[in-house]
């Protein structure tokens, strides 16, 4: 990839071939890996020094316009890792003074501030002073923010000092956000009044405040005041906070609402009526199921042009009574989610954790086309799963279905079911299901019987286009499978499937703990 980079940039600015600059630059671009490697693990406790020791890599011969464009992959590439562009940045500006100058010349490096403090490494004043330098190297950028502050309950002065030192830097540019991800144990200074973040498109905040000292007031004021400084908002999420939505959330415009506490069944389609905009929709539905939640739900369809949508539940039931007063038109995921617990086990307990996902499948708009579902804790009667296998056969193309270890295993995944996935040549009457199936995660759901896995997974490795009797059809090629079975039984399965995973195949095949390891 940096390859093509370093050749797409040289034409770009000079013309003609550059075979023999690259070849000359390669080397250079090996001493500059091998040189954030070793800075990575060796880094000085001053932010702002700068390594020049004999020996370290020049850049004479290589165009700024090049090395720019590998500080960005770079950049690109820490993003990527919880905590690593502090580190990464540190380690670009002070390999020798050539780098730092050219780093500190390009803002977008330093407009990702990514500050993690965990309980056992707590906080710093480099920390600050890390702060400090990316919002003046950043210059006016836009900044997106991604703070993760885990602090003991009533932590000492010296970090309450530091934290708030850092809030405050970071409001004084607080018409600068563009995003927002913090997590904390922290209760952060008040977003100052009046003020405006123009740039504010994302936010994500999550307080995680001791019982003690609980005050959901408090944090949702402060959500709030985001959402009334950030007129251009695009993304919220919270995910696992006690507070209500925000009363001023600019429905019409959201692209994006993640929403973990539990609501009605009817709050969810009065968000998703009011924001025609959406694309993302996650939300969670009441533990205690009303008498009237039901009830309640309009007797007419709702039409939402969302393409993903995640639903939770303690009552799978109710998640069925949803889907049929919605109409998704261009929904390409969904995800279903029991929310149980160790307690939740019951009798029947196959019954309660079922769904039925046929009427909503059968009276989708025309252009519906599921490329991704997801079961999480559910399962579905063998027949109405072929039906929905039938219906979702032309666009599917990743099906994941897991049981977690609080519940027993459930035997979703049948022999009928990979039969019907199955090709078997020019023997087979009807084509398989789901031609564009490419990834498959089956987590201790498996009920077939030893074999008949492996047998649909190599069929559909070693088979891609099958005439047949009336049509031709084209079998896209399954790309991976991860598996984990309940026993240790499948003995067949799991050696044809190593066999597999050897060629090709990506994943993994695993085995569940026997239930007396499970906690």
């Amino acid at each position: 990839m940096v390859e093509r980079a370093l050749r797409r940039v040289w034409v770009t600015r000079f013309g003609g071939d550059m075979s023999a600059e690259i070849a000359k630059s390669r080397h250079q671009v090996a001493i500059l890996q091998k040189s954030l490697v070793k800075n990575r693990c060796q880094l000085k406790p001053n932010f702002m020094a700068h390594n020049l020791k004999a020996g370290s890599p020049r850049i004479d011969d290589l165009p700024p316009e090049i090395l720019s464009l590998i500080f960005n992959l770079v950049h690109q590439d820490l993003k990527t890792q919880k905590g690593a562009v502090l580190k990464g940045m540190r380690a670009l500006s002070t390999t020798c003074r050539d780098w730092h100058q050219l780093a500190s010349s390009i803002p977008a490096l330093w407009s990702y501030i990514d500050i993690m403090v965990s309980y056992e490494q707590g906080i710093t004043q480099s920390h600050l002073s890390a702060v400090a330098t990316f919002l003046e190297l950043s210059r006016d950028a836009p900044l997106s923010l991604t703070l993760e502050f885990f602090v003991s309950y009533r932590p000492p002065y010296p970090t309450t000092r530091l934290i708030t030192a850092i809030f405050h830097l970071l409001l004084q540019n607080f018409h600068r956000w563009h995003s927002i991800s913090c997590k904390t144990t922290f209760e952060p200074p008040s977003i100052p009044k009046r003020v405006v973040a123009l740039f504010l498109e994302h936010i994500d905040i999550k307080f995680y405040l001791a019982k003690k000292e609980k005050n959901e007031p408090q944090a949702a004021k402060y959500c709030t005041s985001l959402v009334s400084a950030a007129p251009n908002l695009r993304s919220y999420v919270n995910n696992g906070s006690d507070y209500n939505v925000p009363a001023n959330m600019p429905w019409a415009q959201l692209h994006k609402f993640v929403f973990s506490k539990p609501g009605l069944p009817l709050d969810a389609l009065s968000f998703l009526d009011r924001a025609k905009s959406l694309e993302v929709f996650c939300f969670a539905m009441k533990r205690f199921r009303s008498p009237n939640s039901l009830a309640e739900l309009p007797p007419f369809r709702s039409t939402s042009m969302i393409r993903s949508m995640t639903l939770a539940t303690w009552h799978p039931r109710d998640v069925d009574a949803f889907l049929s007063h919605l109409d998704t038109p261009n929904l390409d995921t969904l995800d279903l989610n029991f929310l149980g617990n160790s307690q939740a086990i019951v009798p029947n307990l196959h019954l309660h954790c079922s769904v039925s996902l046929f009427p909503f499948l059968s009276s989708a708009s025309a252009s519906f086309r599921l490329s991704s579902l997801g079961l999480h804790n559910l399962t579905i009667d063998e027949s109405e799963f072929i039906k929905c296998l039938r219906i979702l056969s032309p666009s599917l193309t990743d099906l994941r279905i897991r049981i977690q270890g609080f519940l027993p295993p459930l035997d979703v995944v049948s022999n009928n079911v990979l039969k019907s996935l199955t090709c078997y040549g020019s023997t087979q009457s009807e084509p398989p299901l789901c031609p564009t199936l490419e990834s498959l995660t089956l987590e201790r759901c498996v009920g077939a019987d030893d074999g008949v896995l492996s047998e649909m997974v190599q069929s559909r490795r070693l088979v891609v286009n099958r005439p047949s009797s009336s049509t031709a059809v084209t079998l896209t090629m399954l790309r991976r499978l991860d598996v984990v079975f309940t026993v240790h039984i499948h003995r067949a399965d799991r050696k044809l499937l190593n066999e597999l995973y050897e060629n090709g195949l990506h994943g993994a095949v695993k085995f569940a703990p026997s239930k007396r390891h499970q906690r």
